[in-house]
């Protein structure tokens, strides 16, 4: 058996190898799996066109959308990479995950007994 401290370091040894190598190859499959969810697939269906006037949009005003829209789901993509990224930093000790793992719990269990109340 393989200790988790000593996997977990491999893996991120892994992911800075091949994140240096195709780093252009995970940004598209990260947009395309970010534009094939099916939530996202309804809010542009349903909810968008309540905004724009689909019918009068002309070639210019799709395209400045789309580049809206790409850069928004960067912006909040590469948000939620430094987040983990920093998570990932500060979770490198087994005390500092034992506690997040508690805090956590509490939060779930905390949710649990306000569901519960509510009945």
């Amino acid at each position: 058996m393989v200790p988790a401290e000593i996997e977990a370091q491999v893996l991120t040894a892994d992911a800075k190898k091949s994140g240096e190598k195709d780093s252009l190859k995970s940004v598209t499959s990260g947009c395309l799996v970010s534009l094939s969810n099916p939530k996202v697939i309804l809010f542009y269906v349903s909810l968008l066109p309540s905004f724009f006037p689909v019918a009068n949009l002309t070639g210019i005003d799709i395209s400045v959308l789309c580049v809206v829209i790409f850069c928004s789901a960067m912006v909040s993509m590469m948000l939620y990479a430094f987040m983990a990224s920093y998570a990932q930093q500060q979770l490198k000790t087994a005390k500092a995950r034992q506690r997040f793992n508690r805090v956590g719990s509490s939060f779930m269990g905390l949710a649990g007994v306000w569901l519960l109340s509510k009945g």
